[in-house]
């Protein structure tokens, strides 16, 4: 008696929904016919979601999103370039200018000391004299500046006097006001009747505004010194020199007003690593309808922008090549608006898009970039005969925001989703003699505006393929109906598409092996009758339901069996 044939039949019996071991008494099964009990079963089910299947793909990047109306996209942001306003412009040092008294009888009292008065006087008597000088300003050539708050700066002052007289200096500006509203106005001691004072005094600038004049192309601000000596008994001679060095450095401003001439700002050069179609295993042909790359320039200077693109491309991830995006009519230059002074501190954006109808958007994306590469000059400044005053702040500042949107919408000549699940026909396929036949059915809800291409695959412990269900040619599933007016699914006409598959006993072999059951699908939108593939749109709540259905037909010999 073959008891092993036997337990698989009793098992497979018991193991059927019909529940077959309930209904025979063995001790009437007949020796002299053969027997043939069925059963059939659903052993699989499950669904693909277009949305699912995205995220997959790329599950911690989150670039999947949808629209109110659930149709997917892809979005990637992000920001290019960020320039701080000390980028942008530069107040240099301005360098020591040496403001010396001139001593002879020629010179009058305001601006030198006069000998002949000097000689006049007795000793203890004071003497007075003061000089009005300028302080120049530079920065850019075409740049004017009006005002400057500073928040930092250093003023150094360079006392020295060959004169043997005890005095003061005052030194005063009108233009150089501190945080309080109080003018610039010192006071230092010349105590040296050696003649040799040589002394550097500093004053901190922070929180002082410098307020400017200007004459034909220059820009300075106003300073006065008065200097007051008592004579001693020390003569004075016309060789004897008496004066004061000013520099201004290590400015850094906090506000700044005035007009800002045009200059390029070069190098600007940024990549951006697109990671969406890193884990695609084997990257399909995408081809994108309606792709859209976005600029938005967030401008907090004072001060108006232009960009101009020098290059735009995209590398290729299957194959690295590189794709130029190129301009209609050469429109690659931007305006970027910026506030005026009544918006001191809020930020003007400006915004461009870049779609099919300005550029050739599409060939790019299409190439299934993994990185894009950008290039701009930027050119900031008021153009010349511009009256706006412009203004500058120390925490202004410029970001330039990329955007990439990419709506599913698009075609594909062929891309491939799988699915496996566990599925042990070891004890069913034991003994493929008892089997005679298998009718395993493949039912799908097919809600995708696309065809697919079904295969069924029979794997071993160690995923290798031990039977597939079709020799050649993959089963063809149709596109979901779709309403021609509104391009949606049409869920009045959409039925199941049931595929029964019958395989006998010489179809089995080798499928005794298999503990699992791979589901693949091929996805491949249409094409029109000229060749052309035709873009789909798709919706998060479209779904792929299927169900694999599995029966077995027995054949029992009583002989077999042994049970004559």
């Amino acid at each position: 008696m073959k008891t092993g044939a036997l337990f698989v039949v009793l098992l497979s019996m018991a193991w059927s929904c019909d529940g077959y071991l309930d209904q025979f008494s063995m001790d009437k099964l007949s020796t002299e016919a053969e027997v043939s009990p069925s059963f059939a079963a659903p052993v699989a089910y499950g669904n693909f979601s277009i949305q699912d299947i995205l995220e997959a793909v790329n599950d911690s990047s989150g670039l999947i999103s949808q629209t109110e109306d659930s149709l997917l996209y892809i979005y990637f942001s992000d920001t290019a370039f960020a320039f701080e306003a000390g980028e942008f412009l530069d107040v240099p040092d301005q360098n020591a200018v040496d403001f010396r008294f001139r001593i002879g009888s020629e010179v009058n009292e305001l601006s030198g000391i006069d000998l002949d008065l000097w000689g006049s006087l007795l000793e203890g008597q004071e003497y007075s004299f003061q000089n009005y000088e300028k302080i120049e300003f530079t920065t850019e050539t075409d740049d004017r500046i009006d005002s400057i708050v500073l928040n930092s700066g250093t003023l150094n002052l360079e006392l020295y006097s060959d004169l043997r007289h005890d005095g003061t200096i005052n030194i005063q500006s009108s233009s150089i006001i501190d945080s309080d509203g109080n003018q610039l106005d010192t006071v230092y001691i010349i105590s040296d009747l050696s003649g040799n004072y040589d002394v550097t005094k500093v004053v901190d600038l922070a929180g002082y505004t410098f307020v400017m004049s200007h004459s034909n192309d220059s820009t300075f601000v106003d300073m006065s010194f008065l200097l007051n000596f008592t004579l001693s008994s020390a003569g004075i001679s016309a060789d004897e020199n008496v004066g004061i060095k000013v520099s201004v450095v290590d400015i850094g401003f906090q506000a700044l007003y005035g007009f800002i001439g045009e200059r390029e700002v070069a190098n600007m050069e940024e990549s951006i690593d697109l990671n969406f179609f890193d884990n695609v295993d084997g990257l399909p042909d995408f081809y994108f309808a309606d792709p859209q790359f976005s600029l938005s320039v967030h401008n907090s200077y004072g001060v108006p922008l232009s960009l101009n693109i020098q290059n735009l491309g995209a590398r290729s991830a299957t194959d690295g090549t590189y794709t130029t995006l190129d301009f209609e009519d050469d429109k690659n230059v931007f305006q970027v608006a910026a506030p005026t002074v009544d918006q001191l501190g809020e930020t003007v954006t400006s915004e461009w898009n870049i779609n099919t109808e300005t550029s050739n958007i599409d060939e790019l994306i299409s190439s299934v970039p993994d990185k894009i590469d950008i290039s701009f000059l930027a050119t900031i400044g008021s153009p010349e005969g511009t009256t706006a005053q412009n203004f500058f702040l120390e925490n202004s500042k410029m970001e330039l925001e990329t955007e990439v949107i990419l709506p599913l919408w698009f075609s594909t000549s062929g891309y491939t989703l799988k699915d496996t699940l566990d599925i042990d026909l070891s004890d069913i396929m034991s003994n493929v003699s008892f089997i005679e036949g298998l009718n395993l059915r493949l039912t799908t809800t097919n809600e995708w505006p696309l065809e697919l291409l079904a295969q069924i695959y029979f794997l071993d412990d160690s995923d290798s393929i031990v039977a597939s269900l079709f020799d050649e040619k993959k089963a063809l599933i149709s596109a979901s109906p779709v309403d021609e007016e509104t391009g949606l699914l049409d869920e009045v006409a959409l039925e199941p598409y049931v595929l029964p598959v019958m395989l006998d006993s010489d179809d089995l072999n080798g499928m005794e092996d298999a503990t699992r059951m791979m589901l693949e699908i091929t996805v491949v939108t249409s094409t029109t009758s000229e060749g052309l593939v035709v873009p789909v749109k798709f919706l998060s709540k479209y779904m792929l339901n299927y169900q694999v259905s599995l029966g077995v037909d027995f054949r029992i010999n009583p002989m077999e069996l042994g049970l004559e």
